[in-house]
Order: structure tokens, then C-alpha cells, then sequence
């Protein structure tokens, strides 16, 4: 079976239900893409925005390693609820815990 040219609501859960029910089945799953993806696409942006964030108030405080934590941060703000929360603890303790050499406070 040729699936070119489909979306997913025509070539997944509609084929599982009833002929008579098929193009119900497909707008509501084509909604549900739309609305998830939405979604999705919106927690990617605030989590890259994030990052950039977290990136340029590292460099400007002069702390070390400012891009690997600012990826940290980005990644751990894909997670909803808990993921920013979590970064800044893991931020916190790496420039708590860094040496003062290393932050260029000799």
C-alpha cells in the first residue's frame, strides 16, 4: 500500500474503525497532529529560547564551560513541569561547586 500523499489520520487509526466512520476518524486524528504538534513546536521554541538565555548570562558572568551548560539547560527544558527547575538546580551546583581558577577569579 502506497501511503504518498496521506496524512497520518488517512493512513493510520481511520483504517482501523468502520468504512462509515473513516472521515470522521481522520479529521479528529488530523486535529489531534495539529493541536499536539502545536504544542510540541511551541515547548521546542521556549526551551532553544532558554538556552540562548541561560548561554549569554553564563558568558557574561564569566562562567566555565557556559555553552555545555546552556545545552543542559535547553534539554532539561524540553521536560514539562519539572525540567527548568532541575537545569537551574544542575546550573547552580556547577558554578557553585566550580573552581575559582576556572571561572577567571584567580
Amino acid at each position: 500500500l502506497s501511503t504518498r500523499g496521506r496524512t497520518p489520520g488517512e493512513t493510520g487509526f481511520s483504517s482501523l474503525g468502520p468504512l462509515s466512520r473513516r472521515p470522521r476518524v481522520a479529521a479528529l486524528t488530523e486535529e489531534v497532529f495539529d493541536r499536539v504538534g502545536g504544542f510540541m513546536l511551541g515547548n521546542l521554541l521556549t526551551s532553544v529560547m532558554s538556552g540562548v538565555g541561560t548561554f549569554i548570562w553564563l558568558t557574561f558572568f564569566g562562567v566555565p564551560c557556559p555553552l555545555l551548560l546552556a545545552l543542559l539547560v535547553a534539554l532539561f527544558d524540553l521536560v514539562p513541569t519539572i525540567g527548568s527547575t532541575v537545569a537551574g538546580i544542575v546550573v547552580t551546583a556547577a558554578v557553585t561547586w566550580a573552581p575559582a581558577s576556572a571561572a577567571g577569579s584567580a
